[in-house]
């Protein structure tokens, strides 16, 4: 479907404060300490640097409490943070939760701290561009010195008038994306994908994740990132266009077909969405639908052909 640019009327949904900076969390000077637990006692000592500077810090054995969501904590505590310290051993190299924060982080533009435990380590290849240190007292000397005028330096997006008509931009990934989140399966919540990821193989979720909040397509609730209903408004016209795309003028495509081409494929719930997708074109004029011995078939009409060819995808 390529780029899609949406108008959107009412409220400026970005999260802006002040002087025009988006507010990303509520503390912005907490630090997140990310390590193997094989490294606990590094953490123990760098847990006790931060706290004899009276540097806040986030360190899971601390802040994620019995019956907690070990995710949703983990990502709260990350859009949360200034920095992450990571420490990086021969443990947290075959972690699966170390390369996750950090490419979580990475997608945030928060500080990246490497901590190396040993000079002979090899750095992952998703901070090999970073300065690393190695010595207890360097980290000390850092945060005692540099670590405040560092976040005040991290570039933050311009502001924006709140009369400001918005001009929002999704790329191909973005779109698919949320199209993703919406199967009725999923009841707009994020189960899959992101989790699955690791170091900065998860950068272009979390950057979609990230757009959705500023769009107000998407809000963090009950624990999981959930789509708002300007968010549902939006994959509805993104399922119709897919679907228009997929259909042929001249001929008719069965839903078995049609099923298979747009990806809804998993059982009777998204067999139901998808007749809910095609009812709607129908209603609008845009397809013809004609029962079969099988089920049920559809055609593009010809002004389903000009919507595909200069949509306009309003929220």
């Amino acid at each position: 479907m390529g780029q899609a640019s949406l108008r959107t009327g009412g409220e400026d949904p970005t999260r802006y404060v002040g002087d025009g900076e988006i507010q990303y969390g509520k503390t912005m000077t907490t630090v997140f300490i990310s390590y193997s637990h094989i490294d606990a006692s590094t953490a123990d000592e760098l847990a006790s640097v931060l706290a004899d500077l009276g540097i806040s810090h986030f360190r899971d054995v601390k802040d994620i409490n019995w019956g907690n969501s070990i995710s949703s904590k983990v990502r709260s505590a990350l859009d949360d943070c200034a920095a992450v310290l990571v420490i990086v051993s021969p443990g947290s190299l075959k972690s699966h939760w170390v390369p996750y924060e950090i490419g979580y982080a990475s997608a945030l533009r928060k500080i990246i701290l490497p901590f190396l435990t040993h000079p002979s380590l090899d750095v992952p290849h998703y901070i090999s561009d970073l300065n690393y240190t190695l010595g207890i007292e360097k980290v000390r000397d850092y945060f005692a010195n540099s670590f405040t005028d560092d976040v005040k330096s991290v570039p933050k997006p311009p502001g924006r008038q709140m009369t400001e008509p918005l001009q929002l931009t999704l790329n191909d990934f973005q779109m698919d994306y949320l199209m993703q989140i919406s199967k009725p399966r999923n009841e707009g919540a994020i189960y899959g994908d992101i989790h699955e990821q690791t170091g900065r193989d998860v950068a272009p979720y979390q950057e979609a994740i990230d757009l959705f909040q500023q769009y107000g397509l998407m809000r963090y609730s009950g624990g999981n990132y959930q789509l708002t209903s300007k968010g549902w408004r939006l994959a509805d016209q993104l399922w119709a266009l897919k679907i228009l795309d997929t259909l042929d003028l001249n001929d008719h495509t069965g839903h078995k077909a049609l099923t298979e081409a747009v990806g809804l494929t998993d059982g009777q719930t998204e067999l139901d969405e998808l007749k809910r997708h095609v009812d709607a074109l129908e209603n609008r004029g845009l397809v013809e639908v004609s029962r079969t011995m099988r089920g049920w078939e559809v055609r593009v009409l010809q002004a389903g052909v000009t919507e595909r060819k200069h949509h306009q995808i309003d929220l």
